[in-house]
């Protein structure tokens, strides 16, 4: 028995518009060619705290995390 779509990649998702004017954090998306990277480019003087499911001290300002998609990528 197949399972059904995922309802989280099912369609686009709406924009929210543009951020805000003055906004300094914006992602830059680098695709490769068996992934895709999004770099978060973070103010001097920013701190950061949690960074999803990674174990480690709350407060991560310095430190860089890797994230992976369990699903397999690209899958249609």
């Amino acid at each position: 028995m197949a399972a059904e779509p995922s309802v989280a990649i099912e369609g686009d998702w709406p924009s929210l518009g543009a951020p805000p004017a003055g906004w300094a954090t914006l992602p830059v998306f680098t695709t490769m060619p068996n992934s895709v990277r999004v770099t978060v480019p973070v103010p001097p003087g920013s701190n950061l705290y949690g960074t999803g499911l990674v174990a480690g001290p709350l407060e991560r300002t310095g430190r860089f995390t890797t994230l992976s998609n369990e699903d397999s990528f690209a899958w249609e």
